[in-house]
């Protein structure tokens, strides 16, 4: 069988969003392999699950219903359901409800990479979009990201609020043969695997695609500011800063 990419998505309550994000999947052209755009719909109570139907004859994208009530729950759930279910799957990569692909080369784009350097992970970038505008600075993957003390100094700044900080993780595409899976936090869960992935950079191959924008990433997502109410959204970003501390000083 023909080999694959997934996209795994998890929804909850995406109504306004999610057509947008499902369009810039499905116009992605020049990708040699099989792209499967893997959706979980956690409950939703909007009309979500009616756009759903509208795709519900449409053979690259699979609807899974699920009842977990909390994001890392739902992202570890797509992650075991694509490596069980799809074993031609040679990458896994992640779109939010709320986000969208860049433009319609993208993923052909990552899928040069992966036939040229056959990397474990990648790491791009995004642009930020709120209020409907695409901001102007993109928060772009660098190689110093590879650097602890770079890496260091960068999360110390996200667990102090520093927005300009925040790791460029919702663009992290990796084999389904590397092992590992989102902890298990109410906030920040991509920070915390993304920078799970780089501590294990002496073991993985890890390619960084400087200035490769993947995803307009929206600043406005529900999930985001129910956390910034609830405090989460720091108390995550904190403990993952005392996490990468303790894993460095070992």
């Amino acid at each position: 069988m023909k080999e694959q990419i997934i996209i795994n998505m998890p929804l909850k309550n995406g109504e306004k969003t999610l057509e947008r994000a499902i369009e810039s999947v499905l116009i992605q052209t020049h990708v040699k392999r099989e792209v499967v755009l893997l959706i979980a719909n956690d409950n939703s109570t909007d009309s979500s699950s009616t756009i759903l139907e509208n795709y519900s004859k449409h053979s690259n994208i699979k609807v899974l219903n699920v009842d977990f009530g909390l994001s890392y729950l739902t992202r570890n759930h797509l992650l075991n359901y694509t490596r069980d279910h799809f074993p031609n799957c040679v990458l896994i990569g992640r779109l939010d409800c709320d986000d969208y692909l860049y433009n319609d080369l993208v993923l052909s784009t990552i899928e040069k990479e992966f036939d040229s350097s056959n990397f474990d992970a990648l790491l791009a970038g995004n642009k930020q979009e709120k209020n409907n505008i695409i901001l102007e600075n993109a928060n772009v993957a660098n190689k110093e990201l590879l650097d602890n003390n770079y890496l260091k100094s960068r999360l110390y700044n996200m667990s102090i609020g520093i927005s300009k900080a925040e790791l460029p993780s919702c663009n992290t595409f990796f084999k389904p043969t590397v092992s590992i899976k989102y902890p298990s936090k109410k906030s920040a869960e991509d920070h915390w695997l993304t920078t799970m992935l780089l501590l294990k950079k002496k073991d993985l191959n890890i390619k960084v695609a400087e200035d490769f924008i993947y995803c307009v990433y929206s600043l406005e997502g529900n999930v985001t500011e129910d956390n910034l109410t609830n405090n989460s959204y720091y108390k995550s970003r904190e403990d993952l800063y005392q996490y990468f501390i303790n894993q460095i000083k070992e």
